[in-house]
């Protein structure tokens, strides 16, 4: 729980402006709530979202208009790896495609802060490479992106810089090399573990002994 505060404005004050882009959970998209705001904004039945209006905040308030519009939502489009496919049925692409659809879709805001709410959460394992190797590309373009997640072997492998949360504390904040460490992960996951080096990067090795407790904690 807690408030971040931009500019003097609440998160939830300033969007859906210009200045943020909130991509949800990618849970949010199995719901339905993003094929019903598609539904909601005129467009007939699940086609490509982003071009119609009330989807794209920025241009449900007419900041965009036109070509101008169509212009900035290629380029977002382009921006995540999916160009072209603006006529494909929503509801028939991947759970990838879907995620980087909502990404795209703050980027069509032109917001540099892109905040990001476990964006990889329901998606299988090629799919979460996927969807983070868009975002670390989006961040050495450029963008200010903050992002929560649960899995950290995707914080070693992709982020700047990360905030450990533990009880609602930071406990630990740095560099990954810094921050992930065999007992930080004893102290958040209650698993021992070793961390390992590869030509890609540390990989994070879990300690798995069969007669462990397998209690969930």
């Amino acid at each position: 729980e807690g408030m971040i505060d931009m500019t003097v404005k609440t998160v939830a004050e300033t969007y859906p402006d210009r200045n943020i882009g909130i991509i949800a959970t990618s849970a949010a998209i199995k719901s339905g709530t993003y094929v019903k705001k598609l539904r909601e904004s005129g467009c007939r039945g699940e086609l490509f979202p982003l071009a119609c209006p009330g989807f794209v905040p920025a241009v449900e308030a007419g900041i965009y208009e036109g070509a101008e519009a169509e212009a900035i939502v290629r380029e977002a489009l382009a921006q995540v790896g999916i160009a072209g496919m603006e006529r494909r049925s929503y509801g028939q692409l991947s759970g990838g495609e879907q995620q980087l659809v909502l990404i795209a879709r703050a980027l069509a805001q032109q917001t540099r802060l892109l905040i990001m709410d476990e964006p990889t959460s329901s998606l299988d394992y090629g799919n979460q490479l996927r969807v983070m190797q868009r975002v670390k590309t989006l961040a050495r373009q450029g963008y200010t992106i903050l992002l929560s997640s649960h899995n950290p072997q995707q914080a070693l492998l992709f982020a700047d810089r990360i905030l450990a949360l533990h009880d609602g504390v930071i406990c630990a904040d740095g560099t990954p090399e810094e921050v992930i460490s065999p007992a930080l992960l004893e102290k958040l996951y209650h698993i021992k573990s070793r961390l390992a080096e590869a030509e890609e990067g540390r990989l994070i090795v879990p300690m798995l002994k069969e007669d462990a407790d397998v209690s969930l904690e």
